[in-house]
């Protein structure tokens, strides 16, 4: 999918940002050298002598702190209000998708190069905290709010989208799952939702299910993810006199796209090529007729589309970060 003209992020329900991410030790050792010029003030990014240009561009230097900071840091506070946020991670394999989102946990990593789900993940459980002892420090207001820390809940869920069929990276990841209509809500029917009370539990839950994604060996790229995983936080906000106030951050790491003829796939590895290509260049249309305000959405043509319905355009908030390989 490519973007050659500037997005306004205050006019339509999608930003789009570029991320090139860091070269990495192996590319070091063997003298490659960056091909992408970078320039922040105009949001444009150049490749030989062509330019492309984005509502917020990342070069290889940028932290991953800033990166989160600047791209999608305020759709936390969108979700508390109660809207359906998506956090996209788009690019060909290997450009860094899943070190930018974070998904695939490592211990090992130090606090600089965590990714964007896991700060999400503490910023949530902050905001949690410091939200309960601001209202238990408002005396009698603190009936109204005081359900938040103790009925609030924060709700996970992690799917896993393979040639197009649905599975539950949580519970038996071989039982395919249906996806149906509820009204204006989207359902995996039997996906498991397990309700989390402090970021360790959540942090235990996305290892789980990093642990369980499907990888696979390519041409292009030895640890290839071959599906697209989507991990969602669903905040509720309950209230005895105004209800229940509920949103939810989805955070997708898509499966890389990719060349047959580059990646020399043959068989399975092949057709689960073809299944990526086919779900992306769905998703692309569905972000073109979101903004250009088309009267059709092809959500339907995907499984992946379809489960994100609900928190793709209307008042819901996207960001699609587009990795890039220096």
């Amino acid at each position: 999918m490519s973007v050659t003209t500037s997005i306004v992020a205050s006019s339509i329900p999608v930003r789009v940002v570029v991320r090139v991410r860091p070269l990495i030790p192996l590319e070091i050792e063997t003298g490659a050298e960056e091909c992408i010029t970078v320039d922040d003030k105009s949001h444009s990014i150049f490749v030989s002598d062509r330019s492309f240009c984005f509502d917020s561009v990342f070069g290889s230097g940028c932290t991953q702190d800033f990166v989160y900071e600047e791209s999608v840091r305020d759709l936390l506070n969108s979700s508390f209000s109660g809207y359906n946020t998506t956090i996209f991670a788009y690019g060909q394999t290997g450009s860094g998708k899943t070190y930018t989102m974070g998904t695939g946990v490592d211990d090992g990593l130090d606090e600089d190069n965590r990714g964007i789900l896991p700060r999400m993940i503490t910023d949530i459980f902050n905001k949690l905290d410091a939200d309960t002892e601001k209202c238990a420090a408002e005396g009698t207001s603190y009936e109204i709010f005081a359900s938040f820390s103790l009925m609030a809940s924060v709700k996970n869920r992690f799917a896993e989208i393979y040639n197009e069929k649905v599975f539950d990276l949580l519970n038996n990841r071989n039982e395919r799952l249906s996806i149906i209509n509820n009204g204006d809500n989207v359902i995996v029917k039997g996906l498991s939702e397990r309700r989390v009370y402090r970021s360790a539990e959540m942090f235990s839950i996305l290892r789980e299910g990093s642990e369980s994604r499907r990888i696979g060996a390519t041409e292009m790229n030895k640890q290839s993810s071959r599906s697209h995983a989507i991990f969602t936080i669903t905040i509720c906000k309950v209230s005895e006199t105004e209800g229940t106030l509920r949103g939810k951050i989805n955070f997708v790491d898509l499966a890389g796209s990719e060349r047959l003829e580059k990646t020399k796939a043959t068989g399975n590895r092949a057709q689960e090529g073809i299944s990526i290509n086919k779900s992306l260049s769905t998703l692309s249309k569905v972000i073109e007729a979101l903004v250009t305000h088309a009267s059709h959405i092809p959500y339907r043509e995907s499984s992946l589309t379809r489960l994100l319905k609900d928190s793709l355009g209307g008042n819901a908030k996207t960001v699609m970060i587009a990795c890039v390989s220096p």
